[in-house]
């Protein structure tokens, strides 16, 4: 509103210096109505108009009876300075606290510019120099390279400029970067061609998990206080499944591929792990639209062991109601077990999965359905053969 009345050189009415000319004029000792009150009134009241036609209904009983432009605005700054002060105590509190933590760096640098935006709104703009400040002294370790090198520039960096050179700095670091993104298991083999004298921890690792027992964690109980390789829920797993386990030094290596003769990767039942991060199944004849793994990742199971990816596809639970269709599966061929990722699962079909001391259920988000019903065997999840509710 205010720019629309710069632009027709009408601000004047809202800062008083247009003031009422008077309402009657006398010529020749007879009184009559001024014209340019009559002007001035008739511009003043179309004003007040479009300045009501803007406001919430909240606000509008405020400004019904004022008689002029300059009267709202003054009531308008009497009842809301508070508030405007306020939020822009708040926004400035925000600009200062918002570390870039996990966000890209263009999302980072848009939203500290949104609340710079904001902040101009307000009428306390905030200089370009110390948006900069704020913005290099809460973007991490990792770009301290950049930041020590734009602190000690003689010249001022505006903000676009910067914006520029921080997301040429970000798409640097992920190409140097040689760290794979790795898919994850909550599960446990034995990798092929490791020995038992070739424990899958880290010795130096292992030594200092062991001086700190309330730190240590089970990746595959997901309980606290012990590790992975002193689980007793993972050595009743591996009893029932035929799977030969033993301890040495203290590391649990379990021989996933000596099964029993009568468990197939194609007769496997498909385990449902809330760790996983992604659908792996060894079976490449149950996936359709397969194709080659090209990428560099690997999966890392419970005990820090990776295992190769050889390819990809997708498949499907086929269950009365409608198949659960599980997208992006990895084939992984040392893996013997199916894994059902079940966070990929409920956002791929829209479905929800409650875990019970014996069972778990699957049901449609939209509707509550009964979509199948798994078994609970050991404190590890199956999809059997007679799921469907």
């Amino acid at each position: 509103m205010s720019f629309a009345l710069i632009g027709l050189a009408l601000d004047n009415f809202i800062d008083g210096s247009n003031k009422a000319p008077p309402k009657t004029i006398s010529k020749e000792n007879v009184i009559s109505p001024n014209p340019a009150y009559t002007m001035w009134y008739r511009q003043d009241q179309v004003i007040l108009s479009a300045i009501l036609g803007s406001c919430s209904d909240a606000i509008q009983p405020l400004l019904t009876s004022a008689p002029s432009v300059k009267e709202a605005c003054d009531r308008l700054g009497t009842s809301y300075a508070s508030q405007s002060r306020s939020r822009i105590i708040s926004l400035k509190s925000k600009l200062a606290k918002n570390p870039k933590g996990n966000r890209s760096i263009a999302d980072f640098l848009n939203d500290m510019r949104m609340i710079a935006d904001e902040l101009a709104i307000a009428q306390s703009p905030i200089d370009e120099e110390d948006l900069m400040v704020h913005i290099l002294s809460q973007l991490g370790d990792e770009y301290g390279p950049i930041t020590a090198a734009l602190k000690i520039r003689e010249t001022s960096v505006s903000f676009s400029e910067l914006f520029d050179k921080l997301v040429d700095f970000e798409h640097s670091l992920k190409e140097t970067d040689p760290t794979p993104l790795i898919a994850t298991a909550n599960y446990t083999q034995q990798q092929p061609g490791r020995t038992n004298n070739q424990p899958p921890f880290d010795s130096q690792n292992r030594s200092q998990n062991a001086g700190n027992r309330s730190n240590t964690y089970c990746h595959f109980c997901q309980i606290p206080g012990h590790e992975i390789r002193d689980c007793r829920k993972l050595v009743r797993f591996l009893k029932d499944h035929n799977i030969t386990g033993t301890h040495h030094s203290h590391t649990l290596v379990a021989n996933v591929t000596s099964s029993s003769s009568n468990t197939t990767p194609q007769n496997a039942p498909w385990l449902f792990d809330t760790g996983a991060s992604h659908h792996i199944t060894s079976d490449r004849s149950s996936l359709h639209r397969l194709s080659e793994y090209s990428g560099l990742d690997e999966i890392i199971l419970g005990d820090g062991t990776t295992l190769p990816i050889s390819h990809n596809g997708h498949t499907n639970l086929p269950i009365p109601h409608r198949p659960l269709n599980l997208s992006d599966v990895l084939c992984v061929p040392t893996l013997r077990q199916k894994l059902i990722s079940v966070a990929k699962l409920c956002r791929t079909n829209q479905v929800s999965v409650d875990f019970f001391p014996l069972y778990f259920t699957v049901k449609d988000l939209c509707t509550g359905a009964l979509l199948m019903r798994g078994e609970n065997r050991n404190d590890v999840y199956y999809a059997t053969p007679f799921s469907s509710p």
